[in-house]
């Protein structure tokens, strides 16, 4: 027997966007969570709304061509224009020594994507994206209660990345660890993201500077952890790098690690499972969770409801799996 029309399975983020869609619609929904509301990372994210994949440009563009890669932008774009507790301040890609040959290239294909960048003494600045108020954010998203178990539905939403509950997701998501250090000293103005955007700067929520990233501390690059528990050798990573570029950085006044789901091929997942159109996935979208998870969101509840829509690019639907 059905026990409700849509279940949203995951409270992050996407999974508070899309019940919340789907409430203010009339829908009758039920948002799962054993951890309860933001328990997972999205309650550790770093309020970091990066305009583009982090990526340089030229990278992004390699990878995508042209086009798809211009259409990823646009779609992002999108979303950070509703975004509630949005500063849009930007953001400064502060190049590492292995970076400054790129940066050329990096600027050019901003140019050609639709990303606006303006080339700093220390590598380039993005016009867009910036910091979010998690908090303002949070209050935007409130929808239906959170319950701890599942029941029968006429509909699926899988919008969580730290496990793979859809067998459809068992070989394209993997939980990958991400930890954050938070210093005394003064936040940033502009969040920075340095080393092939590996690690980020942002001011923490009640002021300090907070640093993160710096998986390649180990070996295994953190991934495959089901722990989010902070790794020693990430912690002195981060610690060492943030002295280095901020020498009034101050005290380690905290360190917490999330995990977070990342897909096969870096990009979010999103659309009907094939041959299960009562599935639905929404997940993928790693330590770029602000920059896609609400506009991943809308075009689910858009589909959903039956409305016009642009749907999502290309390199984010199911079908490339196909």
């Amino acid at each position: 027997m059905l026990e409700c029309e849509v279940q949203v399975h995951g409270a992050g983020w996407a999974g508070l966007a899309i019940a919340k869609g789907l409430v203010d619609a009339g829908v009758h929904v039920r948002l799962v969570d054993p951890a309860g509301p933001l328990g997972g990372a999205s309650g550790r994210a770093l309020g970091l709304a990066l305009p583009t994949h982090p990526e340089h440009p030229h990278r992004l563009e390699s990878g995508l061509g042209t086009t798809a890669a211009a259409a990823l932008v646009a779609f992002i774009r999108a979303g950070l224009d509703v975004l509630p507790g949005l500063a849009r301040v930007g953001v400064d890609w502060r190049a590492s020594a292995q970076e400054e040959g790129e940066l050329p290239l990096a600027l050019a294909a901003a140019a050609r994507i639709g990303l606006g960048a303006t080339r700093t003494a220390e590598g380039y600045h993005l016009h867009d994206g910036g910091v979010v108020d998690l908090v303002a954010l949070h209050a935007a998203l409130v929808g239906p209660p959170v319950h701890p178990v599942a029941v029968t539905a006429e509909l699926d939403v899988y919008a969580t990345g730290a496990v793979a509950l859809d067998p459809f997701l068992a070989d394209k998501i993997t939980p990958v660890r991400w930890q954050s250090v938070r210093f005394d000293g003064p936040a940033l103005a502009v969040p920075m993201v340095s080393q092939h955007a590996t690690v980020f700067w942002t001011g923490g929520r009640g002021g300090g500077l907070v640093a993160a990233g710096a998986r390649w501390a180990t070996p295994h690059m953190e991934i495959g952890e089901a722990v989010p528990e902070p790794e020693p050798r990430v912690t002195a990573m981060l610690e060492r790098l943030t002295r280095q570029g901020f020498p009034d950085a101050g005290a380690v006044t905290g360190v917490q690690a999330g995990i977070v789901g990342e897909s096969c091929d870096g990009l979010p997942i999103v659309g009907p499972v094939p041959g299960r159109p009562r599935a639905i996935v929404c997940t993928g979208f790693g330590i770029a969770g602000l920059a896609y998870a609400l506009p991943c969101a809308r075009a689910v509840v858009d589909g959903i409801l039956g409305r016009p829509t642009t749907g999502v690019p290309a390199p984010l639907r199911v079908t490339r799996f196909a």
